[in-house]
């Protein structure tokens, strides 16, 4: 009832696809456009994984992570990427909305820059900010908590929320700690 009260209130129809609402220092993504995000699977390495993503309401994340073509490892996961960087320096982090889901562990990526064309229809491999989840109906994640990440290994980097280009789900093996089918149904994510 409040997000419906919030989408009359204020809103601002973006060129990426997304809706903004600002209410009270909060911005929510009320709709998805699932056609905005791109499937970013460990078959950019010769692996076997796939990820899908439908709905409109809430989106369901889910396919299969494959741990034996590339020896334990493996991810599979949907990124999204804004036409501008946002500013989300102004508020503390990140809040996920879950709806049914499997008791796998996840990750949500933030990403500082867009993604960059090798030229041979690959993207280059780049740093992303991290944080792992065991779902549960809601999570609170604050901007210290995410972890810089490259290519699988992290990173001393430090998140700077001043300019985040995109953001993924991604569900991986953690190096052959889990594989398999899975699935994860996203009711919303926002700023906190």
């Amino acid at each position: 009832m409040l997000q419906l009260l919030c989408l009359v209130l204020v809103t601002v129809h973006a060129t990426f696809g997304l809706q903004y609402v600002l209410q009270t220092g909060k911005v929510l993504f009320p709709e998805w456009n699932v056609k905005k995000w791109e499937q970013v699977d460990d078959s950019i390495r010769g692996g076997k994984s796939v990820s899908h993503l439908s709905g409109n309401k809430t989106v369901l994340f889910y396919g299969n992570v494959d741990t034996t073509t590339l020896g334990g490892a493996g991810f599979a996961s949907q990124r999204y990427t804004f036409d501008e960087p946002i500013d989300a320096s102004k508020y503390r982090g990140i809040k996920l909305s879950l709806g049914k889901c499997d008791s796998k562990e996840y990750s949500l990526n933030l990403f500082p820059e867009k993604y960059i064309d090798r030229g041979d229809g690959r993207k280059a491999s780049q740093l992303n900010f991290k944080v792992r989840f065991y779902p549960e109906s809601v999570l609170y994640f604050y901007w210290d908590e995410f972890r810089g990440n490259y290519r699988g290994k992290e990173t001393s980097d430090r998140l700077d929320p001043k300019r985040i280009h995109g953001l993924s789900i991604m569900m991986q093996s953690f190096f052959d700690q889990q594989d398999g089918d899975f699935e994860l149904e996203l009711e919303s994510i926002s700023f906190f």
